[in-house]
C-alpha cells in the first residue's frame, strides 16, 4: 500500500514538475504573442479564429478576431474568453475612430461646390463625409442623423450645421445636395446635378429663403421611400404680405436600403505586394481568401503585414476578388 501511494506521489510530483516547466515556457513565448508549444488546441470560433489551448493546469487563448484584435493571453484552467471583454471592446472603439476621424477631418475641410471635380468618385464622397445615396446602400448614415439633430426645430440647444448628400444615378454620376443651417437664421438648400451626364436640365439651384422659424428637417416616411425633407413646423396665418411658404424635399431614398453609419471594413493579411496594388487574405469569409487592394503606395507594405480596408461593400466575384476601396491602413501588430 505504502509502495503504491510513493509510485503516486512520485507521478504527481513529475506531473507537477512538468507543469511548471511547461507553463514557463509557454508563459515566455505567449509574452512574445508566440503560438504555445506544449498545449492542444481546445477549440476555435467564429469570431475570425479565435483559438483556445489547453495546457497542464493552464489555458492560453489566442485572439484572432474580425475587428483585428490580436493578442495572446495566459491563464489557469478558470480564464475564460469574457474576461478580457472590455479590452477587446475598446480596440473595437479606436478602430472605428479611425475611419470617422478621417471622415470628420475631411467635413471640417469640405469644398465648396465649384472645387469638386466633375467626376467626384462615390469613394472619395464616403471619405469626404459626405452622406451618399446609391440604388441600395446608404454611407455615412450618422452624418445624416447629427444633422437632423442639431437642427430640428425641438432641440432647444441647436446649432449651426452642415452638410452634403450625394445622390448617385445608375449611370454613376454625382447629384450634390448642400444643406446648411445658421441657426436664428435658417436654412440654404443647394442642388447641383451639373455632374449629371444625362441630366435634362444640369444646373445649380439655391433656396435662401428658408426660415428657422417656419421650417425644421425632419424625416417623413411614404410607403416605401424615407423623405429627407424640410417640413412646416406648423400652420402658418397668411396674410396679403405674407410669402405662400411651402415643403421642400432635400433628397429621399428607399426603406429597403442597407445603411451604414461609416462604411463596412474587413481585416486581413497581405500575401502579396505589387507595383500598383496588394493581394490579401480577408478574414472575413464571405469576401474570399484572395482580395486585391488598391493603394497609394504599396512600397510602404510587405508580406505579412495586417491591414483594414473600408470599402464600399462592393465586391467584384473574380479571383482575387475586387473591391472599390476608401480607406486602407496598417494595424500596429
Amino acid at each position: 500500500m505504502k509502495k503504491g501511494i510513493k509510485i503516486f506521489l512520485i507521478i504527481l510530483g513529475v506531473i507537477i514538475i512538468l507543469g511548471l516547466i511547461f507553463f514557463a515556457v509557454d508563459y515566455s513565448r505567449v509574452q512574445k504573442q508566440e503560438k504555445p508549444i506544449f498545449c492542444i488546441n481546445y477549440s476555435t470560433l467564429r469570431d475570425g479564429g479565435t483559438k483556445t489551448y489547453i495546457g497542464l493546469g493552464y489555458k492560453v487563448i489566442d485572439f484572432n478576431m474580425l475587428n483585428g484584435y490580436n493578442e495572446m493571453k495566459i491563464g489557469s484552467w478558470f480564464m475564460q474568453y469574457e474576461d478580457f471583454e472590455s479590452e477587446y471592446s475598446a480596440y473595437t472603439e479606436e478602430q472605428l475612430n479611425s475611419i470617422e476621424e478621417i471622415i470628420e477631418k475631411n467635413i471640417d475641410e469640405q469644398k465648396i461646390l465649384e472645387e469638386i471635380p466633375q467626376e467626384y468618385s462615390m469613394q472619395q464622397a464616403i471619405k469626404d463625409g459626405c452622406v451618399v445615396i446609391t440604388y441600395n446602400v446608404v454611407f455615412n448614415k450618422n452624418r445624416l442623423d447629427s444633422f437632423i439633430t442639431n437642427t430640428n426645430a425641438n432641440n432647444e440647444n441647436g446649432q449651426s450645421d452642415f452638410i452634403r448628400i450625394v445622390l448617385y444615378t445608375n449611370e454613376g454620376d454625382p447629384i450634390i445636395t448642400d444643406l446648411e443651417y445658421k441657426k436664428d437664421d435658417g436654412y440654404i438648400l443647394t442642388y447641383d446635378n451639373t455632374r449629371d451626364t444625362f441630366g435634362a436640365n444640369t444646373k445649380v439651384t439655391i433656396y435662401d429663403d428658408i426660415p428657422s422659424n417656419i421650417y425644421t428637417i425632419d424625416l417623413v416616411e411614404n410607403e416605401n421611400i424615407i423623405n429627407i425633407g424640410l417640413v412646416l413646423q406648423g400652420v402658418i396665418d397668411y396674410d396679403s404680405d405674407t410669402k405662400e411658404y411651402k415643403p421642400l424635399l432635400v433628397a429621399n431614398y428607399s426603406k429597403d436600403l442597407t445603411t451604414y453609419d461609416t462604411a463596412p471594413s474587413f481585416i486581413g493579411e497581405v500575401t502579396d505586394v505589387n507595383e500598383k496594388m496588394l493581394t490579401v487574405n480577408s478574414e472575413d469569409r464571405s469576401i474570399g481568401d484572395a482580395v486585391w487592394v488598391r493603394v497609394d503606395d504599396t512600397s510602404e507594405y510587405k508580406v505579412g503585414d495586417a491591414i483594414e480596408v473600408f470599402y464600399t461593400g462592393m465586391v467584384l466575384e473574380t479571383y482575387p476578388c475586387q473591391i472599390y476601396e476608401i480607406d486602407v491602413r496598417k494595424i500596429d501588430e
